[in-house]
């Protein structure tokens, strides 16, 4: 009487996108081989998949490790995490005061105003203040020089995403 050996599978995956700004929806491709069955997939926020290549929404920021175990028909079972293999950070959220009052007039021999930006998760800035000027100061002053209506927008930036916040109008009349 002979006896059947069959060989243990090998788990193994990639996924696309693995980094970027809350939400993240990373597709996972299963590159096993031999594991011709079952999947169970954990992707270390609390989810988990049965799917050969399951899609999984990561919402909240942190570092994600992903589990995948395949097994055969035959009980054989392989197992592979990737530690930190998801990479999220929180969404950019734009923001910023000044001591301008939107639609009040200010008379051009005082059109200096004061910018502080409360912007959230950035690390560099694009300040727009509608004359033809920018900054990337992360607090400009910035003082208008002709009669007109400005829009002012900072555009936040990280490494994956950005945001924008727009005041307007600061009126400057001679």
């Amino acid at each position: 009487m002979f006896a059947n050996v069959h060989p243990n599978p090998t788990a193994d995956f990639s996924g696309t996108p693995v980094e970027g700004c809350a939400p993240v929806d990373v597709f996972f491709v299963n590159n096993s081989s031999g594991g011709d069955s079952t999947y169970a997939w954990i992707f270390g926020d609390g989810g988990n998949s049965p799917d050969e290549n399951p899609d999984h929404v990561y919402s909240t920021a942190g570092d994600f490790n992903v589990t995948l175990i395949t097994s055969t028909y035959w009980g054989c079972k392989d197992t592979i995490t990737k530690t930190n293999f998801v990479h999220v950070i929180d969404h950019v959220v734009a923001g910023f005061t000044t001591d301008a009052v939107a639609g009040q007039e200010y008379d051009l021999s005082i059109a200096t105003f004061k910018f502080t930006n409360t912007s959230q998760y950035a690390d560099s800035y694009i300040w727009i203040f509608g004359d033809g000027t920018t900054s990337t100061e992360v607090d400009p002053n910035h003082t208008y020089l002709n009669v007109g209506n400005y829009q002012v927008t900072l555009i936040a930036i990280n490494e994956y995403c950005t945001d924008t916040f727009t005041f307007e109008p600061i009126v400057i009349v001679s």
